[in-house]
């Protein structure tokens, strides 16, 4: 199992130069190669009644409108190529078709890194994650917008779940946990618990992992409290973990009780890159 392929979404957001950097760098560790793309949005056509009356103004602020958006996804491209000697290209899609265009773009990658959703003001961030975790059918490494660009991925967390989404996330994580220093589980559970059924299931993954010469180290049962992924959150920082790993659950935006809260609450809490499969 190997990692050949990253994708990295950058955009004219400082996070955007940061994830690029550590993206090349886990590309290099990884013996990958590393690709960027920008997304522009095709401006919508003009209807309702002002849209005839005014006529060529109309298309002509459309024009104008999306030669502007394009250039700011090249400018962003260029500085990416610059920066990081990563090359790119420009997704065009239309307002309404960029989850399922940015979805198929991830598809031929390996791995997918993205920016926060909403946390620089862009509406996008929000798309792109939700393309990427739910239709890309590809893992997806989250990147704080306010971390620096060093290397991640030496001291793992999995945030453990005896479920198929903490599984598959384990499996696609595979190539960076084998590279790993460390790697220790984080678990929250309680006997009334049904989808946690005791240290067994935990010990069977621990040796699986080390089976496959990963350094697995000891793992880390926290009491479950009402917020598991506040709890989560502050055993990650204990264990100074430069990168989580983690399934995740529901569904995004549609409603909180589809989208699942140990998910929202590591998402909001956001200090440390996520790698997370669905």
């Amino acid at each position: 199992m190997s990692m050949k392929n990253l994708l990295v979404h950058v955009d004219a957001s400082p996070g955007s130069r940061i994830r690029v950097a550590a993206t090349a760098r886990l590309a290099e560790a990884l013996g990958a190669n590393a690709r960027a793309f920008a997304v522009s949005i095709s401006p919508g056509e003009p209807f309702g009644p002002g849209a005839s009356i005014l006529g060529d103004t109309v298309l002509a602020m459309r024009d104008t409108l999306g030669n502007k958006r394009m250039a700011e996804a090249r400018a962003a491209l260029e500085e990416t190529r610059t920066a990081a000697g990563v090359e790119g290209d420009v997704l065009q899609v239309d307002a309404d078709r960029v989850i399922v265009d940015a979805a198929s773009h991830m598809r031929a990658a390996d791995a997918v890194v993205l920016g926060p959703p909403r946390m620089n003001g862009q509406w996008l961030d929000d798309d792109l994650v939700e393309a990427g975790l739910f239709h890309s059918g590809r893992p997806v490494i989250v990147f704080p917008q306010e971390r620096n660009s060093a290397p991640f991925g030496r001291n793992i967390a999995i945030a453990w779940k005896n479920c198929r989404e903490a599984a598959r996330a384990i499996h696609d994580a595979m190539p960076i946990l084998e590279r790993a220093a460390s790697v220790r589980f984080v678990t929250a559970h309680a006997e009334s618990d049904p989808h946690f059924y005791g240290l067994p299931a935990l010990n069977r993954m621990e040796e699986a992992l080390r089976a496959r010469g990963v350094n697995v180290g000891t793992s880390m049962v926290i009491k479950r409290s009402k917020h598991v992924g506040e709890a989560i959150a502050a055993a990650v920082k204990e264990m100074d973990a430069d990168l989580v790993v983690m399934g995740a659950y529901g569904r995004w935006r549609l409603s909180e009780l589809l989208f699942g809260g140990v998910t929202k609450d590591m998402l909001a809490a956001l200090e440390t890159p996520l790698f997370m499969s669905h």
